[in-house]
């Protein structure tokens, strides 16, 4: 183990103020952030080969590149062939760990120097691009030199062995930024909580453009699935970053249409921004008005990247944004972490790598159909690993699953009062980086945030709400109501808030005050609005007398009621029935005499 080296940046703000190179053979810990790292690589007078974890960062940090007149190419899946790599007379190559190989096979590394950035991530990607780490690792000393970047370092305990005696160094700041995280737990209805968030940006009771960060392409589904309901062009204030696959792609066009596509993270900020892990590290995002959220599903108890792990580096995403130094963390809680000790949690890792271990050894002898579904389930098992129709052991699974959970519970531990009650207030220092947790009022889903999702409201939820916001300054949201709920319009400036809670905020008893006070309308249309009756309806001679007296009382007509003044408003017919043996006399409603 080896002893960290500082180095004092004083007051400034970026590594390049104070470094010309990354230091050599070195795992440097940048600590914070957005504080340039990458920009000191990419301007390098040497040849350098920047390697990053994904695609969308080569493309980030090409448009960085292109900007500042910097000569690059991006070598990825479908990037520069391996020719135009062979041809390249500029300084600069940005390749994924995936292709590294071919880089490396068409220049000389030795007259190369390597950054890898977003180290971190050779630990936690580990349960699902085991190649692609071993392509880095198997890589990275054939260059003239080599420098592992990461503003969250991996702890020596749980480091993969090939990196545990590179020399380690860490950037001393004299001006770091503390980070107020706001966290909103949850007991269910995750998705719903967060489209009334999001769509409180849009319609501009809360301030500046919802970043939504959430590691999952159904879970972004789901939540824009209660969007599109509250506003027909919802769509041009969606904009969804996720990775290009068949994958994504194809799910956002089944579960949403050709509407719905994905952008890059270099194009233009909306109201409402969504990003999968794809933009949780290393890129640069843009918006000086950018709020940002951290949503993640503890329900889903076991999946290959946990969000929670990626906080201090969601945190500061937006680079521009006046909010920056503040998230909200919307959860669902995860007693898998919440209530386990680390050596209970590290017992059960060795547990499953034993349990998955003999389901790799039985795999060959299982029938194809088996097989299907093994590695079908594969997918989001850390502890496995599908590689050309293969299952292995992800041999990093120990590593991965402890880094997560150290630094889950480093940056992410809430806790209650004494009492049990309620969730308090505290702070973590995690990487020199201090973290303020306070807890956030969840929003209300009732009334007008049920009805901006597409669901139906309680009535007098509604009716409160209209009546707070017709007396207060600012009236956001009475338009919607009144136009799915006219008669509460009419209520309140008609009848007035007092007796609307006289009739309990029934709309039904809404209806038959309204009709009774209408000065506009004779007592004979008022009559047939209050019996309601329908044509075709049959009724017997005793349900039409108690029902024309109750109207006769609602509109204070002194008369005693009988079968036949049912002539005076609508066409009736004789009409008899049998119910039961017994022949019952009745009336059928025919047509309307008064409308």
């Amino acid at each position: 183990m080896n002893d960290i080296k500082f180095i004092k940046a004083g007051k400034n703000r970026y590594i390049g103020e104070f470094l010309k190179e990354l230091p050599h053979n070195a795992m440097l810990n940048k600590v914070a952030v957005g504080a340039g790292a990458t920009s000191v690589a990419l301007r390098s007078v040497d040849k350098m080969v920047l390697c990053v974890p994904f695609v969308s960062l080569i493309l980030n940090k090409l448009e960085w590149c292109k900007q500042n007149q910097i000569d690059a190419i991006g070598v990825y899946a479908n990037g520069e062939n391996e020719e135009t790599i062979k041809g390249f007379k500029g300084n600069i190559i940005i390749v994924t760990w995936d292709s590294l190989h071919k880089v490396v096979n068409q220049i000389d590394p030795s007259q190369w120097k390597i950054t890898i950035d977003e180290s971190h991530k050779l630990i936690d990607s580990g349960a699902f691009r085991g190649d692609a780490i071993r392509n880095v690792l198997d890589n990275y000393k054939k260059f003239k030199s080599y420098c592992f970047v990461t503003a969250t370092p991996v702890d020596d305990e749980y480091q993969l062995e090939d990196l545990k005696s590179i020399q380690k160094y860490q950037i001393v700041w004299d001006n770091l930024n503390p980070v107020t995280v706001n966290y909103m737990p949850l007991k269910d209805k995750l998705h719903k909580y967060v489209a009334v968030i999001a769509l409180s940006h849009l319609q501009g009771k809360s301030i500046g453009n919802a970043h939504v960060f959430i590691n999952s392409v159904n879970g972004i589904i789901g939540i824009v699935k209660h969007l599109i309901k509250s506003e027909e062009n919802i769509k041009d204030n969606i904009r969804i970053v996720c990775a290009d696959n068949d994958r994504n792609n194809e799910l956002l066009k089944l579960r949403l249409g050709l509407k719905y596509k994905r952008s890059e993270n270099t194009s233009p900020a909306k109201k409402i921004n969504f990003y999968t892990s794809t933009s949780f590290e290393g890129s640069d995002l843009k918006d000086s008005q950018g709020v940002c959220y951290i949503v993640t599903d503890g329900s889903v108890d076991h999946t290959k990247i946990n969000i929670l792990t990626t906080l201090p580096q969601i945190a500061g995403r937006i680079r521009d944004s006046i909010y920056k130094n503040e998230v909200t963390l919307i959860y669902t809680p995860n007693s898998y972490y919440s209530h386990t000790t680390e050596a209970e949690f590290k017992e059960s890792v060795k547990a499953n790598l034993k349990l998955y271990n003999e389901v790799v050894k039985d795999f060959k002898n299982v029938s194809d159909a088996t097989k299907v579904e093994i590695l079908k389930g594969s997918q989001n098992n850390p502890y496995l690993i599908e590689y050309k129709g293969e299952l292995r052991l992800n041999e990093t699974a120990m590593c991965n699953e402890m880094y997560n959970f150290r630094t889950i519970h480093k940056t992410y531990y809430i806790v209650k009062d004494e009492t049990q009650e309620s969730f308090k207030s505290i702070q973590i220092k995690h990487n020199e980086i201090e973290y303020y947790y306070q807890p956030k009022k969840q929003p209300s889903l009732t009334g007008l945030n049920k009805l901006n999702i597409g669901e139906q409201p309680n009535f007098k939820d509604l009716c409160l709400e209209y009546i707070e916001l017709r007396e207060s300054p600012f009236s956001i949201g009475t338009d919607l109501i009144e136009s799915q709920y006219p008669i509460i319009r009419q209520a309140y400036e008609i009848l007035g808030t007092d007796k609307m809670k006289a009739l309990e905020y029934r709309q039904k008893d809404f209806e038959r005050e309204l009709i009774k006070v209408n000065t506009l309308k004779n007592n004979d249309w008022k009559m047939v609005q209050l019996l309601d009756y329908k044509i075709g309806q049959w009724l017997t001679s005793p349900q039409i007398k108690e029902d024309l007296d109750k109207a006769y009382q609602e509109l204070g007509i002194i008369k005693n009621a009988k079968g036949t003044d049912l002539e005076q408003y609508y066409e009736i017919k004789l009409h008899f029935k049998t119910i039961e043996g017994k022949t019952i006399r009745g009336y059928k409603i025919i047509n309307y005499k008064v409308k």
